[in-house]
């Protein structure tokens, strides 16, 4: 068994997949591994989500102690799944239950250690209409509700297990540009029932696109009220050859 910090070398490309060993659904007949290998290989576009945290809202109870002076803690559990529209598998995926999800404790997210949320490949040539439309991708995102800690002890009852903080999927639609020489456009949204799943233009953020062509947009996570949080889904987009 390897943890999954040490199963790749740091600023390496990587996916997490799901049923990735031996047996009948393991990497040797894993529809998600060869989909990643396939990418990877003979992909277009290279895909990253990171998560930047600008506000972290303990409940009431927990944050008067910590202006208080006392020693707080709380652990927080943050799963993703990514998969290409019209698929059947997932290119990444990291689960709680599947003891894979990202973990940032309070200190660290405080700390500006943002996590990365995935990383992926995308073929132009699946897009919705050969050589045109968009390249349409779906991802869960969830923050779990933490485990508080006062003065080393558990407050019980402000846990619920399997509640979340954050719990959407969002819809994903690149869009090539109109004419020659334009940019890229990044549409979201967060219902894949709706007649236009990707109403919402994300926002380019400054100094993009750069010389080499990579491109960042920025979409806003927020919840109302404690516990909760303020945070930008940075997703950035480069040409992968």
């Amino acid at each position: 068994m390897v943890r999954v910090r040490d199963a790749a070398a740091k600023g390496t490309p990587r996916s997490f997949v799901h049923r990735s060993h031996s047996g009948h659904y393991g990497i040797v007949n894993s529809e998600e591994g060869y989909q990643n290998l396939s990418r990877f290989l003979f992909g277009d576009v290279h895909v990253r989500g990171e998560l930047k945290l600008q506000d972290l809202r303990l409940p009431s109870r927990v944050e008067k102690a910590r202006l208080e002076g006392k020693e707080v803690k709380a652990s927080y559990h943050i799963e993703t799944v990514v998969r290409p529209r019209g698929a059947r598998y997932d290119l990444h995926r990291r689960l709680t239950s599947e003891n894979s999800a990202i973990f940032r404790s309070y200190e660290q997210l405080l700390a500006n250690q943002h996590p990365i949320l995935f990383s992926t490949y995308l073929k132009k040539k699946s897009r919705s209409r050969p050589g045109k439309g968009s390249l349409v991708f779906a991802m869960d995102l969830s923050v779990m509700v933490p485990e508080y800690e006062v003065e080393k002890a558990w407050a019980r009852d402000l846990h619920i297990e399997g509640s979340y903080l954050f719990r959407e999927t969002l819809i994903f639609g690149a869009y090539p540009p109109a004419k020659e020489g334009g940019t890229w456009e990044l549409r979201y949204g967060y219902n894949a029932t709706a007649d236009n799943p990707t109403p919402r233009k994300a926002e380019l953020a400054d100094g993009y696109p750069t010389a080499d062509g990579q491109l960042c947009f920025r979409i806003p996570i927020k919840t109302s009220g404690r516990p909760g949080l303020d945070a930008t889904l940075e997703i950035k987009t480069k040409p992968w050859t």
